[in-house]
């Protein structure tokens, strides 16, 4: 819908609907908020469209990310905890050889450790969001 595809954005919505045992009703139409915005309302109640809409697509960079300071923070915390998640990760999987240790063992402590952590997220994934679930896991 952001790139202006608004006849296959529909289909898709029908086809979600349908899949879902649900009915979309025929007169809805998708706008972006823009064009949402700038929809006057004249005498009759009826609503009246004063912009065209366009085809293009919304477009931003990362330079649109760097520009506010929430998103700057957002990026900046989210390349960090990947960064440090990364490092540890890979450190203690290519430092086990010098734990002097069963090398065999500490593998199988590690998948079965990984195993339990993806079951857990399967399981939690529905009853808690995204966000915390992520952070409590990592």
């Amino acid at each position: 819908m952001g790139k202006g595809k608004i006849d296959e954005a529909l289909k898709i919505l029908h086809a979600i609907a349908k899949s879902n045992g649900k009915h979309l009703p025929e007169n809805v139409t998708l706008a972006l908020d823009k064009e949402t915005n700038d929809v006057s309302i004249d005498t009759e109640n009826n609503y009246k469209e004063e912009v065209v809409p366009t085809k293009e697509g919304i477009a931003g960079s990362l330079i649109d990310v760097i520009k506010s300071p929430v998103t700057r923070i957002q990026l900046f915390l989210a390349v960090a905890i990947n960064f440090l998640c990364s490092v540890v990760y890979y450190g203690l999987g290519l430092n086990v050889v010098n734990l002097e240790t069963n090398l065999y063992l500490n593998v199988l402590l590690n998948a079965v450790v990984e195993m339990l952590a993806y079951t857990l997220t399967a399981v939690l994934l529905d009853r808690f969001r995204r966000k915390p679930l992520a952070i409590g896991m990592l």
